[in-house]
């Protein structure tokens, strides 16, 4: 059943002449509200409501910064404002679109049926980036963006870069804090979606490309660095919480090797005993960073730990009988072997770390 108003989020940075008649078409296809943030535009952009009904103009929210401050910022700005507005009760969402001109009206209106039609899922409208008529350099840049994203973090999504999303009232408050200036942010709502299964439809679109995307402001370098590094983020994190483990490992053994020297043991003995001991320090040293740096998960404290352990065992049978079948069953040295099983066996612990163990919990 269709239900609640929908606020279309428009952040702007010297918007073309087309912009405003573009609001004002919004407006005639059923727009209830529409918030336009500014981004730091030159004082000589002019946001025109002029032979407009006045119906129409009282629909329009202006919110402005006075220099550019990013994307991610004008959204989150406009989330907080769509929050605090006194009848928020009204709306059942927003959606977020472009300036210029790649998400047409007829796009806008689909993401508000889909909205008011389901009110717990991220909606995002999806563009074909395997149509030979879109830029090299977009469709290349999207097909490796949303391999990688699926890799690391277990969605598929068919674009991971669209700005034109329908985000649901009561997901808002989700959405706000999270950490990203600029392009980045959109990339980051897809991450927090994802790490706290929050559900998301994706709503085909056409994929309109004016001038050659020249009126885009995306910095290729900068802005590809900032995403990347969000979506890379907990596995390099996994990989420095795995090597400072492995160092913590060879302290303890040391350390305790030479207290050992003082028990009646044989060297085999002392060696065992260190061993031991430093395994222990050091997988409850690994799993305190996961838990609360590398996946930064609320989940219960108990049953993650004994998931945790529960996959150390697993891993290390694992890790001996593939070897042992490389060796004996391929050829393979014991030291090629091992590099080979081991390094699968790290990608596996992370997923299963990640999508079992540290899972995020949802209010």
């Amino acid at each position: 059943m269709n239900s609640g108003k929908v606020a279309i989020v428009i952040p702007v940075l010297g918007p073309d002449s087309h912009f405003m008649p573009y609001c004002h078409s919004l407006l005639e296809h059923g727009a209830d509200r529409i918030i336009i943030v500014d981004d730091g535009s030159p004082d000589k952009t002019n946001f025109d409501y002029s032979g407009w009904e006045d119906s129409y103009a009282e629909k329009i929210v202006l919110l402005k910064h006075c220099i550019n401050l990013g994307k991610g910022r004008a959204l989150k700005d406009a989330m907080n404002h769509f929050m605090n507005m006194e009848d928020v009760s009204d709306f059942c969402g927003i959606i977020t679109a472009d300036s210029d001109g790649q998400h047409t009206v007829d796009d806008v209106c689909r993401l508000k049926e889909t909205l008011q039609q389901d009110q717990d899922r991220l909606i995002l409208g999806i563009r074909d980036f395997d149509h030979n008529k879109i830029p090299v350099k977009s469709a290349f840049g999207n097909r490796t963006t949303r391999r990688v994203f699926h890799l690391l973090h277990g969605v598929k999504l068919k674009d991971t870069q669209t700005g034109l999303r329908a985000v649901p009232t009561k997901l808002i408050p989700l959405y706000v804090g999270l950490y990203g200036e600029r392009f980045e942010y959109e990339m980051n709502m897809l991450i927090h979606s994802a790490r706290n299964h929050i559900g998301i439809t994706e709503i085909p679109i056409p994929t309109i490309y004016l001038n050659n995307n020249a009126g885009t402001h995306f910095r290729p370098l900068q802005d590809s660095f900032a995403i990347y590094k969000l979506i890379f983020g907990t596995f390099f994190r996994y990989i420095l919480s795995s090597v400072s483990s492995f160092a913590v490992d060879i302290v303890f053994f040391r350390l305790v090797l030479g207290l050992a020297q003082a028990l009646p043991l044989t060297q085999t003995g002392r060696i065992f005993t260190a061993t031991i001991a430093a395994r222990i320090i050091s997988s409850l040293y690994n799993y305190l960073v996961n838990r609360n740096i590398v996946f930064r998960s609320s989940g219960n404290a108990v049953t993650s730990l004994i998931g945790y352990y529960a996959l150390c065992v697993v891993q290390m049978l694992l890790s001996a009988s593939l070897v042992a079948l490389l060796v004996h069953g391929v050829q393979f040295s014991e030291t090629v072997a091992k590099i080979i099983v081991d390094s699968f066996l790290f990608l596996l612990s992370y997923y299963v770390q990640r999508k079992y163990i540290f899972r995020e919990v949802t209010s």
